[in-house]
Order: structure tokens, then C-alpha cells, then sequence
């Protein structure tokens, strides 16, 4: 999916509490956690969406009548649709517990939601914590739950954030920026590993070619 191909196109609803997922659903992508922190924050009209295929090695991922009342499950949408869902949910969540940097945080930030990811989702290097975005620790559904009923008990600190969210994705120029963004962090990351490398002998799996 490219950046530029997403903006915001709707405003929230300020009498309900839209919560987001986008991905695979999997414990890899850390949905049991998102699950457990959902049923926490108190709010009259909360309602999650998931947008992504349950994966089999989350064996316990609930059924459509088992999951919070008005959740909505979708395996794929179109990006227009995805676009709009975006637009008007209070916040999305990204509680990976490994992957890599996932490009729908920007996608989300350039339609104006702010974003709860954990630690392993690769964008502290990116983004600001607190300003457009929540950083929580990895796999801390107590983490994800506080600072959802952060947004949903402050709507000014929620507007706020999400204005900074759309400025900040803005600034990156586009999917290219963006990218180029990425390879700065991984190589800085790749060149902190190599110098450990050479201090402790541990290659890590990093293997140094030197160039003529």
C-alpha cells in the first residue's frame, strides 16, 4: 500500500470510541494483548475493528459472536473504505510483539488517528512519543489499556494528538520519505551491531564485507 494514496476523509464521531487494528491477526502482531487491554477502558460506545485475517497460530482468537459487543471483523478492505475507518477511529493500535516497521502507522497518522504501538513496532526512531503517537512497552496490555483511556477521558488531548499525527506524516513527504527514513534507522542499527561485533567477537549473524 502507498502513503500517498491516504488522507483524511471524515471526522470522529465525539460520542463514541472507535478503536483500530490493521495486520494479520496473530500473536506475532500481538492481538491477545490488544483483546485483554480493550475490555478495560471505560466508555459507554467503544468499539474495536479489525482489518486483517486471523493467522492459524493464534488459536484462541475469538469468533465473530464471541468478541466484544459491536466489533467489526473484516479480512480485507479496499482502501477508500480503509481510508474512512481510519479518518474516524479515535486511535489505532499496533501491539506487535515482532515485526518490523510497519508502514500503516504512517498511513493512519497521514488520515489524522493517532497511534498506541509497543515498543517492537520500530518507529521511536521516527515518531515523537506523546506528541503523535503512544509508545508502549511489549506485550502490556495494561500499558495499551492506560493509555487508551487516556484519549477516550480527554477528547482535546485526542484532537491534539490527532492534528500532530496528520502535521507529522505530512513532514515525511510521501511513502519515498518515508522509506528513506527507515534505511537511515536500519543502518544506524546495522553499524551499532558491527561495532559490538568487533569489540566482543559475537557476529550475531552480521556477516562484514569489506570493500577494496
Amino acid at each position: 500500500m502507498r502513503l500517498d494514496r491516504f488522507s483524511k476523509t471524515g471526522e470522529v464521531d465525539p460520542e463514541r470510541f472507535d478503536v483500530l487494528f490493521v495486520g494479520g491477526a496473530s500473536i506475532q502482531k500481538g492481538v491477545p494483548y490488544l483483546l485483554e487491554a480493550f475490555s478495560r477502558p471505560r466508555h459507554p460506545k467503544k468499539r474495536p475493528t479489525f482489518v486483517g485475517a486471523a493467522s492459524r497460530d493464534l488459536r484462541h482468537f475469538p469468533k465473530q459472536d464471541s468478541m466484544p459487543e459491536g466489533v467489526e471483523i473484516a479480512e480485507r478492505w479496499p482502501q477508500d473504505r480503509l481510508r474512512g475507518i481510519m479518518s474516524r477511529s479515535q486511535m489505532m493500535v499496533l501491539p506487535g510483539v515482532e515485526e518490523g516497521l510497519a508502514l500503516v502507522q504512517a498511513q493512519a497518522m497521514t488520515c489524522g488517528c493517532p497511534v498506541i504501538a509497543s515498543e517492537n513496532t520500530g518507529a521511536r526512531d521516527l515518531l515523537t512519543y506523546g506528541v503523535e503517537r503512544f509508545i508502549v512497552s511489549n506485550r502490556s496490555s495494561e500499558s495499551i489499556a492506560h493509555c487508551s483511556q487516556e484519549l477516550a477521558d480527554d477528547p482535546a488531548r485526542r484532537e491534539t494528538t490527532s492534528h500532530s499525527a496528520l502535521e507529522r506524516a505530512l513532514s515525511m513527504g510521501g511513502w519515498h520519505e518515508y522509506g528513506e527514513r527507515m534505511i537511515q534507522v536500519l543502518t544506524k542499527l546495522t553499524d551499532t551491531r558491527h561495532l559490538i561485533r568487533g569489540a566482543s567477537g559475537f557476529t550475531n549473524g552480521i556477516t562484514h564485507v569489506s570493500q577494496p
